[in-house]
């Protein structure tokens, strides 16, 4: 089977999001079946990014690479049997469509998506539910929004959580030691990884921290990501912590760095409003760090027992799990080995074959 995939979210040098699922499910769907043949198309306007184009290394023959304009899908797929819009959007053309939607956050709340932003959403969610033969959803969270939301029956969506790559592992403490040296930060601290924006509830993550750094002098708060907050939003949280002196914004962290920013924390707090799956939570459980997070979105049924699950603005709550894993080695290592346990549980194959599954089923 030759599956045409949009890996234009992909082209760029700082993968987020659908460049990163796009990126892992593209090497997973290669490695689960031998035979398939994989034909990853990039947008025309994606042009300007063309040193960043996917690449896959170890299925020579398998793979090839189309650029396409938008108005003339049948060409960049054809020879497909199925064409894949892994960012919500319909590729178009003969083929069967296929697309992945991760999460409705933008029609929930002005506070999380600009008029433009939802606008784009809307008539990408519009094209999905009138042309898509198979709506993916990245978790049942999402499957249930986008059944109500968008009244889309239950038997057009496939359920295809998403999964932890193999290099998301405990690291020696050596290998930790050196990558966090290199990036100035210094244990213990607690780590907060994504885009910093209100959605993500950084003000949960500066009250926590703001709370324990008044009992401890030695205690830091590492941010992974870039900001995403209205202009100075992201510098009044920072402020109000009482402690800004040993607040570390690093930005952008690669996936290189990650693991061990993942090992080196004593804690990941990560207690969104809400989440269509939540990738962080379950890499820093992969890497044996402690996830402190909310129960909003998928993140319940993303971290199950090998995460601390409270309410977003349950302060106290998640003030004293966070000091727990500062404080108590049992209690530390106890849900430590349920966060890798349950990691282990969501690996990319899994989500590789349900996708394989939902291609198979429109194809014929």
């Amino acid at each position: 089977m030759r599956v045409f995939l949009d890996a234009s979210a992909a082209a760029k040098a700082e993968r987020t999001g659908v460049g990163h699922y796009t990126a892992r499910l593209a090497a997973a769907l290669l490695a689960e079946d031998p035979s398939l043949e994989l034909v990853l198309g990039v947008r025309l306007g994606r042009w300007r990014r063309r040193r960043h184009v996917l690449r896959l290394d170890g299925a020579p023959g398998r793979v090839a690479a189309r650029w396409f304009a938008s108005g003339l899908p049948s060409l960049a797929t054809r020879g497909c049997a199925v064409a894949h819009g892994p960012d919500a959007r319909v590729v178009g053309g003969r083929a069967p469509q296929v697309v992945t939607v991760h999460d409705l956050f933008s029609l929930k709340s002005d506070a999380w998506a600009d008029e433009r932003f939802r606008a784009q959403k809307l008539e990408r969610y519009a094209e999905a539910v009138a042309c898509a033969d198979r709506i993916l959803c990245v978790s049942e969270a999402t499957a249930r929004d986008v059944e109500s939301m968008l009244r889309v029956p239950r038997e057009r969506l496939v359920v295809t959580p998403l999964g932890v790559d193999p290099a998301f592992a405990p690291r020696p403490p050596a290998e930790v030691a050196a990558v966090l040296a290199r990036l100035g930060v210094r244990p213990p601290y607690l780590l907060f990884v994504g885009l910093a924006q209100p959605r993500k509830n950084l003000e949960a993550v500066g009250t926590v921290f703001g709370r324990l750094a008044a009992r401890r002098d030695d205690l830091r708060l590492v941010l992974a990501g870039p900001d995403g907050y209205p202009e100075g939003r992201l510098d009044a949280i920072v402020e109000r912590t009482g402690a800004r002196e040993r607040v570390q914004r690093l930005g952008y962290a690669s996936p290189e760095d990650l693991p061990a920013l993942y090992g080196g924390a004593a804690a990941l707090l990560f207690p969104s409003r809400d989440e269509g799956f939540g990738l962080p939570a379950l890499e820093a459980m992969a890497c044996g760090c402690p996830v402190v997070t909310s129960d909003a979105g998928a993140l319940p049924e993303v971290v199950g027992p090998g995460g601390l699950v409270f309410r977003p603005d349950a302060f106290d709550d998640l003030e004293e799990a966070t000091a727990r894993m500062l404080e108590d080695e049992d209690a530390r290592a106890a849900q430590v080995a349920r966060g890798l346990a349950r990691a282990r549980e969501l690996p990319w194959s899994r989500t590789a074959r349900a996708t394989l599954d939902a291609y198979r089923a429109v194809a014929r």
